[in-house]
C-alpha cells in the first residue's frame, strides 16, 4: 500500500501519495523559479478546479496519475519562457457559437464605468464595450425603466472575475500556465479587487443609512399610530369596544412597532459592520418571529372585540319618530336629500317619517337630522358622516305623497305601487349615488339626470335598470 501524506493547495488541504507529491512539488518549484506570485496564486487555483473536475475534492488522494493530468493541463513552467505560445493561444480556430458555448459569465472590475457588468458581456460575445454601455442607455426609456432592473439583476447573479482563470473561463480559452501569465499581464486584479471592495463598503454604508431612516420611520410610526388608534377607539365603530381590549391593541400595536425598529436596526448594524454575524441572523429571524406573533395577536384581538362590538349594535336597532307637521308632509313634491345615510320614501296615505338607529351607539339622530319643509320641498340636511355608523338597520324611512322630483348623493329607494305620470330624479355620480324605483308602479315619464366627475350635468338615456327590481 502507498504511504499518504498531507498537502495544501491554495489553502484547501488534500492527502496525496508520497511519489504522487515529490512530482508536484517538483512542478510547482520549478513553477514558482519563473512565475510571479500573482501567476503562481492563479496556477494553484487553477490545479484546485482540475482536481475537482477529475473527482478529487478537499480532503480527497491525489495520485501520481492526477498529476500528470494537472500537467497536462496546464502545462510545463517552460511555457512561460517561449515565444511562440502567445499565437497559439490567440489563434482559436473554434466557431463563434462553439466559443459562447465553452464561456461563463463574469463581471470585470477593472475600468468599470459601472460595478462591471458591461465589460463583462462585451468580453462575453466578443463585441466592442462602447457599443454594450450604449444600447443599454438606449433601452431604459424604451423599456420604461426595466432595463434598469435587469442591470441590477445581472449585477446580482454575475460574479465578479477576480484572478486570471476567471477571464479565462468568460473567453471561453484553455487554462494553462502561459495564458494565466498572458492574462496577468493584461489585467490589474489586485486593483480591481481593491475597487470591489472599495465599493462594497460604500454600498453596504449606503444601505445602512437607508435602514436606519426606516428604523426611525418606525418610530414615527409608533407615535403617529398611538394617536391613531385613540381617535379609531373615539369612532363610532370601536367606541363600544371594552377596554381590555383597546389596552391590549395598544400594547400589541407598540410591540410590534419597537419590533419593527430593532430588525431595521439589526439590518443597519450589520451593513455599517460590512458583515452579517451569526448573532446578526438570530436577532434578525427571533424579531421576524415576535413582529408576526404581534401582528397575528393584533389582529385577533382587533376582529373579535369589532366583531363583538357589531353584534352589539346591530342587536340595539331601534325606531323613533321624527317631530314634523304632517300637513307639511302632505304637501311636498320634491325632496332633497345629501346626508350620508339610507333615505327609504314610500308613496303611502300615511304622513310619516322615521328613523332607524341604533341604541347602544347613543347617537339620537332624531335630534341631529333636520327636515325644512319649504314651497312643497322637504330638505333633509345635517350630513356629518360621524352621525352615522353605516348599517343595515340605520335609516331615513319618510310616508307621504307621490314625488316629481328626487334630488340626491346617497342611497335613495322610492317605493310605490301606484303608476304615476313623471318623475325626475338627479344624482351625483361623484358621489357614488344608489338610486332605484321599487313597488311595482310604473312611471310614465321617468328622468334621470345626474352630474359625472367632471360636474357635467348630463341626462342618463337607458333607464332599464330602474325597473328590473
Amino acid at each position: 500500500m502507498k504511504e499518504i501524506t498531507r498537502i495544501h493547495l491554495a489553502k484547501i488541504p488534500y492527502e496525496i501519495e508520497n511519489d504522487a507529491k515529490k512530482d508536484i512539488e517538483k512542478y510547482l518549484n520549478a513553477l514558482r523559479k519563473i512565475a510571479d506570485d500573482s501567476i503562481f496564486a492563479d496556477v494553484e487555483i487553477r490545479i484546485t478546479e482540475i482536481l475537482s473536475d477529475i473527482g478529487v475534492e478537499a480532503n480527497g488522494v491525489i495520485t501520481k496519475e492526477d498529476v500528470e493530468k494537472i500537467r497536462a493541463q496546464i502545462g510545463e513552467p517552460e511555457v512561460f519562457e517561449g515565444e511562440g505560445d502567445e499565437d497559439t493561444i490567440n489563434n482559436d480556430n473554434r466557431s463563434y457559437f462553439e466559443r459562447l458555448k465553452a464561456k461563463k459569465l463574469y463581471r470585470i472590475r477593472e475600468n468599470a464605468q459601472v460595478d462591471g457588468v458591461a465589460a463583462g458581456l462585451a468580453e462575453y460575445f466578443e463585441i466592442d464595450v462602447t457599443i454594450i454601455r450604449i444600447l443599454m442607455i438606449l433601452l431604459i426609456f424604451p423599456t420604461m425603466g426595466w432595463m434598469f432592473i435587469v442591470y441590477l439583476i445581472l449585477d446580482f447573479a454575475m460574479p465578479v472575475a477576480k484572478n486570471a482563470n476567471d477571464i479565462l473561463k468568460l473567453r471561453g480559452q484553455e487554462i494553462s500556465a502561459s495564458a494565466i501569465s498572458q492574462i496577468n499581464d493584461e489585467f490589474n486584479f489586485e486593483k480591481a479587487n481593491r475597487k470591489e471592495h472599495s465599493a462594497r463598503r460604500i454600498g453596504l454604508k449606503i444601505l445602512g443609512v437607508i435602514f436606519t431612516l426606516i428604523a426611525f420611520c418606525g418610530l414615527i410610526a409608533i407615535i403617529m399610530g398611538d394617536f391613531g388608534l385613540q381617535e379609531a377607539f373615539r369612532n363610532d365603530t370601536m367606541r363600544g369596544m371594552s377596554e381590555n381590549s383597546k389596552l391590549l391593541i395598544m400594547i400589541l400595536g407598540n410591540f410590534a412597532g419597537v419590533v419593527f425598529i430593532i430588525f431595521w436596526s439589526i439590518l443597519a448594524h450589520a451593513s455599517f459592520l460590512a458583515k452579517f454575524t451569526r448573532n446578526h441572523f438570530v436577532a434578525v429571524m427571533m424579531s421576524l418571529a415576535l413582529g408576526i406573533t404581534s401582528g397575528i395577536g393584533i389582529f385577533t384581538v382587533a376582529s373579535d372585540g369589532i366583531s363583538r362590538l357589531s353584534q352589539k349594535i346591530e342587536s340595539s336597532a331601534i325606531i323613533s319618530q321624527a317631530s314634523i307637521n304632517k300637513d307639511d308632509l302632505s304637501k311636498i313634491e320634491e325632496v332633497s336629500s345629501k346626508v350620508g345615510i339610507r333615505v327609504e320614501y314610500i308613496v303611502s296615505d300615511e304622513r310619516k317619517i322615521e328613523i332607524g338607529e341604533y341604541k347602544a351607539l347613543n347617537q339620537n339622530l332624531s335630534k341631529k337630522l333636520r327636515f325644512n319643509f319649504r314651497d312643497n320641498k322637504l330638505t333633509i340636511s345635517g350630513n356629518n358622516r360621524r352621525y352615522f355608523y353605516g348599517g343595515s338597520n340605520e335609516f331615513i324611512r319618510i310616508y307621504g305623497p307621490e314625488l316629481s322630483k328626487i334630488t340626491t348623493n346617497e342611497t335613495f329607494r322610492y317605493q310605490t305601487q301606484k303608476d304615476q305620470d313623471k318623475l325626475e330624479a338627479t344624482l351625483s355620480s361623484q358621489t357614488g349615488s344608489d338610486f332605484a324605483v321599487r313597488g311595482g308602479g310604473r312611471i310614465k315619464n321617468f328622468k334621470v339626470y345626474f352630474y359625472d366627475i367632471n360636474n357635467q350635468f348630463t341626462e342618463a338615456k337607458d333607464l332599464e335598470q330602474f325597473y328590473e327590481d
